[in-house]
């Protein structure tokens, strides 16, 4: 069957792609002329038995919004728990037969993966898109050895030796690796998960011929099916799902493979794409052991169970009590009405929703250029000179979701909202100057309506907003010698503290200010015991180690388990941050108790 669309896409396409490794596809219009192409490998379809795998550290990259730019060096890992393959229908075609029949003689190859994921339009007119890139090496008989790029960096490995039946991952840039063994069923779903079976099943299911077209001098045909079921024996929650092959007429072998679906309940579309096939390559076993540098740390951390109860933060508490709010549900704040876009633009990866945030961001006024006009809004809309600094807090955290719903950073019409909130917390604050509570919410705002970055309009250029970390540095030391008073003389230290003076710690750093980074990561470690967050002792120990060099060092906290990606971009700030309400951010060791920290 001749598809005129997909041969409308090859020839204004594929033909730029195939062959070259720098050169993608401009994703929105690929996504309009061939609904063909999109993943089924991502970690999303991976069901309960994901946490039986051995891959901690996917499970790890998979839940830390931070590590997750990794997760496409583990994605054949991940089909292998999805694909479970079966006996399908015979082969009719000679020359589709012809291809499995080469396929199945063939035991080693290696390929490029990238993976796209998609949010779709979102109201303030974006949609996010989030790609990676992993090239693999396979051989039925020694195994799997995954290398992941960013930037034309290699960042993330991971090695399957099946004559040790042995697994390791080494995370690059955190200076961490993993071993664990692999069970007889694991090594079973490894080999059903790779290109080679993965075409057998498509031309062993109801495929229809997409036609033929000349690619860059090679005459290339292809099929395509639509039924999920021929991966697995049961459907799965999806929809839109379609995988496409294409193979060399002359050689008869795949040059380009596509599977996409859209996860049931999730806007999002995913998609892989296989590519840069090279078969019968020559692979040895040596090819599949790792080489870990003496200074990479092994992951063996299992956090207690008491730390895995950890409680959530006094903010969340507040919100979940009775207290009396003004009314919201029709607020508008200086006349401003939403903007209905008259465009979607796609965001691809981080620095270029960060980017776009900072270009709207720097055409709202200035937070004291309509704070006088905001205040007396307020004044006689919520009649905030009445309301307590509960009431102060408990409003403005509601005013901060409005200013999410309209679009946050992303909307010129969302600032109102946050300056509002920034104003009711400046005057709760002054009532009740020692609530930390109320310090940390303020502290929240500030991140949240300031850009942590600023670009240069002319290079794109990057560079650190330092006025904002000096800012949140004054606030953080103040609520340090607070609670080091607090803690000396009337109360054990608590979750809320670590959180509110591991800030004040990355923020030395960023200020070079090593000297009082010490004092507090000296601090953190004595209290670690009895404040309960004796998960993080590798991190703050390593923390130290970089002061004590003049170096700086970061890592995560918490962590998101609501937003997909690549949304989850445009949510930034320090390890505090929460960002909306529907984030849902846990710390760290609660949602992974062996967790890999990220330093840099």
């Amino acid at each position: 069957m001749n598809n005129p669309e997909n041969n409308k896409w090859l020839d204004k396409e594929l033909s730029s792609i195939i062959g070259s490794e720098k050169i993608k596809p401009d994703f929105k219009q690929w996504k309009q002329n061939h609904p063909c192409a999109v993943e089924i490998l991502t970690s999303r379809l991976v069901d309960t038995s994901v946490s039986k795998h051995p891959l901690n550290i996917r499970n790890i990259i998979m839940k830390n919004p931070i590590i997750k730019l990794a997760a496409a060096a583990t994605i054949i890992i991940a089909v292998s728990l999805v694909l479970c393959l079966t006996g399908g229908p015979v082969i009719t075609s000679i020359a589709w037969g012809n291809v499995a029949e080469k396929i199945r003689n063939i035991d080693t190859y290696s390929f490029r993966v990238r993976t796209i994921e998609t949010t779709g339009p979102r109201k303030e007119g974006f949609e996010f898109v989030d790609e990676s890139e992993t090239i693999v090496y396979f051989s039925e008989r020694y195994g799997e050895r995954t290398e992941s790029y960013m930037d034309g960096n290699m960042y993330i490995q991971t090695f399957i030796n099946l004559e040790k039946n042995e697994f390791t991952g080494v995370i690059l840039f955190g200076k961490e690796y993993e071993n664990s063994t692999l069970s007889t069923d694991q090594i079973q779903r490894l080999h059903e998960s790779h290109p080679k079976r993965i075409v057998l099943r498509v031309l062993q299911g109801d495929y229809f011929e997409l036609g033929r077209n000349i690619i860059n001098g090679t005459e290339i045909q292809g099929v395509q099916i639509n039924d999920s079921t021929v991966f697995n024996k049961s459907p799965m929650p999806i929809s839109d799902f379609t995988a496409s092959l294409w193979i060399d007429t002359k050689t008869e072998l795949p040059v380009w493979v596509e599977i996409s679906y859209t996860e049931e309940g999730s806007s999002m579309q995913t998609t892989l794409i296989m590519d840069e096939f090279q078969w019968n390559i020559e692979l040895l076993a040596n090819d599949f052991e790792p080489n870990i540098p003496d200074d990479y740390v092994l992951a063996e951390y299992q956090a207690s169970q008491s730390e895995q109860q950890q409680k959530t933060l006094a903010s969340e508490e507040l919100l979940s009590t009775k207290v009396e709010l003004p009314d919201l549900s029709n607020l508008m704040l200086l006349d401003l009405e939403d903007i209905t876009p008259e465009t979607i633009t796609p965001l691809v990866g981080h620095l270029e929703v960060w980017k776009a945030q900072y270009n709207i961001m720097s055409t709202w006024p200035d937070y004291f250029d309509v704070m006088p006009q905001l205040y007396e809004e307020l004044r006689v809309k919520l009649d905030i000179d009445n309301l307590t600094s509960e009431q102060l807090m408990a409003t403005a955290v509601a005013l901060r979701e409005k200013f999410w719903d309209k679009g946050g950073r992303l909307s010129e019409t969302s600032y109102p909202y946050g300056y509002a909130t920034q104003i009711l917390l400046e005057m709760a604050n002054k009532q009740n100057p020692e609530n930390l509570t109320i310090t940390d919410e303020l502290v929240e705002t500030i991140q949240t309506v300031e850009p942590s970055h600023i670009f240069n309009p002319n290079t794109d250029e990057k560079t650190a907003n330092t006025e904002l970390r000096f800012k949140l540095k004054q606030i953080r030391a103040e609520q340090f010698e607070q609670i080091k008073q607090e803690v000396h003389t009337w109360r054990e230290p608590a979750w809320e503290d670590f959180v509110r003076v591991n800030d004040l710690a990355i923020l030395c750093g960023f200020t070079k200010d090593f000297e009082q980074g010490l004092e507090v990561i000296t601090w953190l470690l004595e209290h670690a015991d009895t404040g309960g967050w004796t998960a993080y002792l590798q991190p703050l120990g390593d923390m130290q180690n970089h002061f004590l060099k003049n170096e700086k060092f970061n890592y995560n906290i918490l962590t998101s388990t609501e937003i997909e990606y690549p949304e989850e971009y445009r949510y930034t700030g320090l390890p505090s941050f929460k960002g909306p309400r529907k984030r849902n951010v846990k710390p760290l060791h609660i949602l992974d108790p062996n967790p890999i920290w990220r330093g840099d």
